[in-house]
Order: C-alpha cells, then sequence, then structure tokens
C-alpha cells in the first residue's frame, strides 16, 4: 500500500464557513431530492415502492425529510460557531483597539484557540459590545439543541422551545445582522 495512504495532515484547511444562503440552497436540493424520490415521476417508483401503501411511502419520505432538516440544522449551528470563532482568531491578531478585540486578544494570551465558546467567546461579547443580551441568550439556547443533535439525541431535551431549520436560519439572519464581526 503507497505510504501516502497512512499520512494525515495536522493541518486543517481555514476558510470562511459556508454561508446561510449556501446551506439554505443546499438543503432546498436535499428536499427536493427526497420529493423527488419518493414520487411516481422517479423512473424507479414501481420497483422500490411496490409492495408499499401510499400512507407508508407518505410516512418514509417525511421521516427522510425531518432527517434532512436536522442534519441542515447542525450544519447551520455548525457555521453559525464558526463565524464567532474565525471572527475572535481576527480580533486577537487584529491590531484593533475596541474593548472585545482587546479582551480576545487577553484570552488568547490565555487559553489560544481553546476557547469556550458560550462561557468565553458569547460572554465576551456581552461584555464588550452592545449586543442584546437576549439575542446571545438565544444563541444559548440553540446551542443546547446543537449539543443535543450532536450527541445522538438519546435523551428528552428540555430546550424551551421548539428548534428547527426555520428557526436556526432566522437566528442566523439576526446574527449577520446584529454582530458586527471582522470576517465577511
Amino acid at each position: 500500500m503507497p505510504s501516502w495512504r497512512w499520512q494525515v495532515s495536522r493541518r486543517i484547511p481555514r476558510g470562511d464557513p459556508p454561508s446561510l444562503f449556501q446551506i439554505a440552497e443546499h438543503h432546498g436540493v436535499i428536499e427536493d431530492a427526497v420529493c423527488l424520490y419518493y414520487s411516481p415521476e422517479n423512473p424507479n417508483f414501481p420497483r422500490l415502492f411496490a409492495f408499499n401503501t401510499p400512507e407508508e411511502i407518505r410516512a418514509n419520505r417525511d421521516e427522510r425529510l425531518r432527517e434532512a432538516r436536522t442534519a441542515s440544522s447542525l450544519t447551520l449551528l455548525a457555521a453559525i460557531e464558526a463565524s464567532f470563532r474565525l471572527d475572535y482568531r481576527q480580533r486577537k491578531s487584529s491590531r484593533k483597539r475596541d474593548d472585545l478585540s482587546r479582551a480576545f486578544h487577553t484570552l488568547y494570551k490565555q487559553k489560544e484557540n481553546r476557547v469556550s465558546f458560550s462561557d468565553e467567546i458569547l460572554q465576551g461579547w456581552l461584555d464588550h459590545s452592545d449586543v442584546v443580551p437576549a439575542l446571545v441568550s438565544d444563541i444559548r439556547d440553540a446551542f443546547k439543541y446543537r449539543h443535543w443533535l450532536a450527541h445522538g439525541r438519546h435523551w428528552t431535551p428540555k430546550l424551551g422551545r421548539q428548534y428547527d431549520f426555520e428557526t436556526i436560519y432566522d437566528l442566523g439572519c439576526r446574527i449577520e445582522s446584529a454582530f458586527p464581526f471582522l470576517h465577511s
């Protein structure tokens, strides 16, 4: 076996996370594909669903759509966190003199990139900027949903509200308009 197959780069490529629009566009393609798969327009429909009732087909389709929305919600939340972390890195290395950049520079000296998203990055925004505390609270609550998704959904979460792709997308739009990130 070639030696290159066993060599894993420790460098992680850096770049901007996908935009909310790109994630939503991808999600739309996935939903369209699932709907086409379970529709009579699918050339393989008779072979795939010969022994299923229309109710079973709809139930299977709806379950796949729910799972696609869940996966896309997780992608949105990952992109949101990445935006905050990229901004943190930009601010720690910038020569800006605003309170938030100074706080992140000090935090980086202590912890480098091992900072807590909620306890340190979001708290930094609360302490050193004029962002609305209710929005930061909404972000923290949404990340409880992310935690539940990422850790296997094996318990009943106490989230205080229902989350889905649309609510997470709306939260992302509110974040984009409320937080003056240094990166774009």
